[in-house]
């Protein structure tokens, strides 16, 4: 989930001109750019997290990956996931070692996941789910995925407003409002006060920016986590590229897009049109563009 740079940089400006059929070969140089600007947001320094992933007794120091612009030597620091941890009541309590018995163990490490809507219906309840904060050693084929945050209905959320993040928060059995109010407690989620009796939720307002959430490579699958320790024991993690296309994609490099083009190419102008996206909004603000 390295971001590079290399062959890219050329590419970042240039939109794509896509037929949404299987018969259009793809494009010889897809066009990425990086997450937009956040002018409100203030860009983090390398900093530690205070959950420590399958490791008892240690604070890993979590850098994230800085890459350069072209334009001064001093790279930019890419924009900060957030991490934090969650309970849950079937796990094994606080304080059990991970094992092969026991490879998730409370608290869980994880990051909020945002899905990409391919089939433009979940705008107004997009699919957020906990996604594990790195990949577990006593299960290296494990799914990424924690569990599922967004219920199961078509109702759109009365609080919707762009720019924002809005979704119905399942809560038909109990630990699914234990795991809402861990979320409230810790800054990550907010009620609005609206609910739904068929199936049972609450909508919710995400307060993380978007850039702070995990995204998943709509060519490969892999969501935005820790990396293994390098040899000084520090944990890194990359982010993925998005698709200047439709702005609702993102994928690990051009390879990965090129691989799946056969099939996001269907959705990649209805995702446009759908969330009025437009490649050139973040660069008219006064940030400059997080690499």
């Amino acid at each position: 989930m390295n971001s590079s740079t290399g062959g890219e940089k050329g590419s970042a400006h240039l939109s794509y001109s896509l037929i949404p059929s299987t018969s259009i070969a793809p494009p010889t140089q897809p066009a990425y750019m990086p997450h937009p600007p956040r002018t409100s947001q203030s860009i983090e320094s390398n900093q530690s997290i205070f959950i420590c992933p399958y490791t008892l007794g240690t604070v890993p120091a979590t850098q994230v990956d800085s890459v350069s612009d072209g334009l001064t030597p001093n790279p930019k620091l890419l924009a900060p996931l957030r991490f934090f941890g969650v309970e849950h009541p079937m796990l094994p309590p606080p304080g059990t070692r991970p094992s092969s018995k026991n490879p998730i163990v409370n608290p869980v490490p994880v990051t909020l996941g945002l899905f990409p809507d391919n089939y433009c219906c979940r705008k107004k309840n997009p699919p957020v789910l906990l996604v594990h904060a790195a990949r577990n050693p006593f299960r290296p084929g494990q799914e990424d995925v924690l569990g599922l945050l967004t219920a199961d209905t078509t109702q759109e959320c009365p609080s919707y407003c762009p720019g924002v993040i809005h979704f119905w928060h399942k809560t038909s059995v109990s630990y699914h409002l234990s795991i809402l109010r861990q979320l409230e407690a810790q800054g990550i989620l907010a009620r609005t006060g609206y609910t739904l009796a068929e199936p049972c939720a609450q909508e919710v307002r995400v307060l993380l920016p978007d850039f702070a959430c995990s995204r998943v490579c709509w060519g490969c699958g892999i969501w935005e986590q820790l990396r293994s320790p390098d040899v000084n024991g520090t944990r890194h993690y990359g982010r993925l590229k998005r698709c200047q296309g439709c702005g609702q994609s993102y994928f690990c490099n051009i390879d990965c897009q090129r691989k799946s083009w056969h099939k996001h190419s269907l959705y990649c102008i209805a995702m446009k049109g759908y969330y009025n996206w437009d490649p050139d909004r973040g660069k008219r603000g006064a940030a400059p563009n997080i690499p």
